[in-house]
């Protein structure tokens, strides 16, 4: 099995994809078209989340496609969360230092809150 991305939620400047299955080589063709579909649709600051909850397996591969997504969606001033990862994913993501450790949460809720507090932030510069 691949993997299969579901769009969770959606609003202005903040998508959740769950992700369920494999996040390895059979997966990535297919993986970063989705991811550059949904990054064509999204405003600049963009934040993308991806709840990891359903993926039981990361490659080097997989680890690939995350760095890739990290700096598609930074290169438009955005950030990519990784929650709800489960324990091998989530050490495998740790080792490889993936994305910085403030970008990796325990749940989406988590998730949700630090971007509402970056939200508030931007438009108080504003």
């Amino acid at each position: 099995m691949g993997i299969v991305v579901k769009i969770k939620e959606s609003r202005s400047s903040y998508i959740i994809l769950e992700l369920f299955g494999r996040l390895d080589g059979q997966a990535s063709e297919e993986f970063e078209k989705i991811i550059d579909d949904i990054l064509i649709s999204q405003p600049k600051r963009a934040t993308l989340t991806f709840d990891m909850a359903g993926v039981n397996y990361i490659s080097s591969m997989g680890i690939r496609l995350i760095l890739l997504t990290r700096k598609k969606i930074e290169a438009h001033n955005g950030s990519l969360l990784l929650a709800n990862m489960q324990k091998p994913v989530q050490h495998v993501i740790e080792i490889a230092k993936v994305l910085p450790s403030w970008s990796l949460f325990v749940d989406v809720a988590e998730a949700d809150a630090y971007f509402d507090s970056i939200q508030k932030k931007i438009r108080d510069i504003e």
